[in-house]
C-alpha cells in the first residue's frame, strides 16, 4: 500500500490534475462507506471550507480547489444538502458551472418546494446565456397563467403581446387580484421581461422614464445615449451612477468620451476601451471552455468595442485631414481622409447576422449613426468644394438607417421599422442618387403604403430634385408613378 500511495502523492504533488481527479474518485468511494450521522458530521465542515474567502486566489487556476471540492460532493450519494446561494456563487466564480447546475438540478428535483434553489438555477442559466432552459424552469414553477403564456412569446419573438401580458399581470398584482399568492420572484420576473420587451422594440424613451421614476442609472445609461439626450446624461447621470463594473459600462463611457469632443475624448475612449477589453477578457476566461452560446454576448460587445477603436481613429483622420488639407481640393489630391473612407466602408461589410435580436443591431448601428452625424458637420461646408466628402456622411446615413429598418420589418416588428424611417435618419439633406434607391426600396415602400403616416411620403419625395441631370427619363416617370400611388392612397383614406 505504501508502495501505492508514495508515487501518487509525488504526482498529484508534480500534477494538479491527477490531484484533481484523485480527489474527485476517492472521495465519493469514502463517502459511501460512513453512515448517515458521520456524513452530517462531515458536511458541515465542507460547506464551511467551500465559503472561505482564501480560496480566490486559485480563481483564475485550470482546474482549482474549489472546483475539486464540488464536483466530488457533487458526485457523491446521497447528496449533502448545500445553501444554493453557495453553490451559484461558486459555480459563477470558481468557473464550476457545470458541477453546480448539476448540483441545483438535482436539489431543484429532491427540494421542489426550495423556491432559492429554483432561483439560484436560473440565474445560472442566465449568465449562462440559456434563456430557453430558463423559460422552461420558469414555466414550471410559475403561479400564474401570464407568466407561462408571456414567456413563451418571448421564445418566439413575439415581443409586444409578451410585454402587454406582462404588464397586464403587474396591474392585476397591484390591483390584488392575485390575493397576494404570487411569490416576489415570479413578479421581479415580469418587470424584468417587460424591460427586456421593451429594449427589443427600442422603446429607448419608455425606458428612459422608467429608468428616472426608480433611479436605476443602469437602464439610464443605456438608453440614454441611444434617444440620443447626452445633456441629461452628463448632467444628472454620469456624477451619480454607481453600477457595476462591466464592459457595457465601459462602453458606453466611451461613447461619451466621443461625443463630448473635449480635449481629451479620443484619449479618455482609449483608455475606456483599454478598461472594457481587460473586463471582457476576464469574463471570457470565466466561462465554461466548450460553451459557445454563452461567449455570443461577449463577442457582440467585442464588435462595439473595435467599432469604438475605429471611431478614434475616424476622428482623428478629420482632425488631421483638416490641419493639412487648407482645403477640401487638396484634402483629395493628397489622398486625405483615406482611414475614414476605408472604416466607412468596412461598416457597411461588417454588420450583425439577421438572426441577431433587433437590440444588438441597434446597440451596432445606433453609434454608427452618431459617428455618420461627426463626418456630416465636419464636412458640412465642402458642398460647392467637393461633394463627395460632403455627401459622405449623408450617404452611409441613410444606408444604416434603412438597413436597420429592412431588419426591424424581416423579424416583424413593423412600429419599429416605421418608427427608425421617420426619425432616426434626421436630415433634410440627401445625395440624389442614394435618395432614389433607399425611396424605393422594399422597406420604404412598405413604409409608405402600410403606416399612418403617408403624407410623409410625399414630403420625402419632395426633398429630391428629380431632373435630367441625375437620371434618365425612364427613372422620373418611375418617380412620378409612385408619388401618384402615394397620393392617390392617402385621397381613398380620407374619402
Amino acid at each position: 500500500m505504501v508502495d501505492l500511495l508514495i508515487p501518487l502523492r509525488e504526482l498529484a504533488h508534480t500534477d494538479a490534475n491527477v490531484a484533481y481527479h484523485l480527489w474527485v474518485l476517492v472521495f465519493p468511494i469514502v463517502w459511501v462507506t460512513l453512515h448517515k450521522e458521520e456524513q452530517v458530521t462531515l458536511a458541515k465542515p465542507m460547506i464551511n471550507l467551500l465559503s472561505k474567502d482564501y480560496h480566490k486566489k486559485q480563481q483564475a487556476n485550470r482546474p482549482n480547489v474549489v472546483q475539486a471540492l464540488l464536483e466530488g460532493l457533487q458526485l457523491s450519494h446521497p447528496q449533502p444538502r448545500m445553501p444554493s446561494e453557495l453553490i451559484k456563487y461558486i459555480g459563477k466564480t470558481y468557473n464550476a458551472w457545470h458541477i453546480a447546475l448539476a448540483l441545483l438540478e438535482s436539489h431543484v428535483m429532491l427540494f421542489p418546494n426550495d423556491s432559492k434553489c429554483s432561483e439560484s438555477l436560473a440565474e445560472l442559466y442566465r449568465l449562462l446565456n440559456e434563456e430557453d432552459m430558463r423559460c422552461g424552469l420558469w414555466k414550471k414553477r410559475s403561479v400564474t397563467a401570464e407568466t407561462r403564456a408571456g414567456l413563451s412569446l418571448v421564445q418566439h419573438g413575439y415581443w409586444h403581446r409578451a410585454q402587454s401580458l406582462f404588464y397586464q399581470a403587474m396591474v392585476k398584482a397591484t390591483q390584488g387580484t392575485y390575493n397576494n399568492t404570487v411569490p416576489k420572484a415570479e413578479m421581479c420576473l415580469w418587470e424584468e421581461q417587460w424591460l427586456y420587451c421593451a429594449s427589443q422594440l427600442s422603446q429607448w424613451e419608455a425606458l428612459a422614464d422608467f429608468g428616472k421614476s426608480v433611479e436605476n442609472y443602469e437602464i439610464l445609461l443605456d438608453s440614454l445615449w441611444k434617444l440620443p439626450d447626452w445633456t441629461y446624461m452628463k448632467e444628472h447621470v454620469i456624477p451619480k451612477a454607481q453600477v457595476e463594473e462591466t464592459p457595457k459600462l465601459r462602453l458606453i463611457q466611451a461613447y461619451f468620451a466621443l461625443h463630448d469632443k473635449n480635449t481629451n475624448g479620443v484619449g479618455d475612449a482609449e483608455n475606456m476601451v483599454g478598461k472594457a477589453v481587460d473586463l471582457a477578457l476576464e469574463q471570457w476566461w470565466q466561462l465554461p471552455e466548450m460553451s459557445v452560446h454563452s461567449r455570443i454576448p461577449l463577442l457582440q460587445q467585442f464588435q462595439q468595442i473595435v467599432e469604438v477603436q475605429e471611431s478614434a481613429r475616424i476622428l482623428i483622420d478629420i482632425s488631421n485631414g483638416n490641419k493639412l488639407s487648407g482645403n477640401s481640393v487638396v484634402g483629395v489630391q493628397g489622398n486625405l481622409y483615406a482611414d475614414l473612407k476605408d472604416i466607412l466602408e468596412t461598416w457597411r461589410l461588417r454588420t450583425p447576422n439577421e438572426w441577431d435580436n433587433m437590440s444588438v443591431w441597434y446597440d451596432l448601428l445606433q453609434w454608427r449613426n452618431e459617428m455618420y452625424n461627426s463626418v456630416i458637420d465636419a464636412f458640412k461646408d465642402f458642398g460647392a468644394t467637393n461633394s463627395a466628402l460632403h455627401h459622405l456622411g449623408y450617404r452611409d446615413k441613410a444606408w444604416t438607417v434603412n438597413r436597420l429598418a429592412h431588419i426591424a420589418r424581416k423579424q416583424g416588428l413593423f412600429d419599429v421599422c416605421v418608427t427608425i424611417l421617420e426619425k432616426l435618419y434626421g436630415h433634410s439633406t440627401m445625395e440624389v442618387q442614394v435618395g432614389y434607391l433607399v425611396i424605393c426600396s422594399e422597406d420604404y415602400l412598405i413604409f409608405f403604403i402600410i403606416c399612418t403616416f403617408l403624407i410623409m411620403s410625399l414630403t420625402i419625395g419632395g426633398r429630391f430634385t428629380f431632373c435630367s441631370d441625375h437620371f434618365d427619363i425612364k427613372t422620373i416617370w418611375q418617380v412620378q408613378f409612385f408619388l401618384l400611388i402615394c397620393m392617390l392612397f392617402v385621397h381613398n383614406r380620407s374619402s
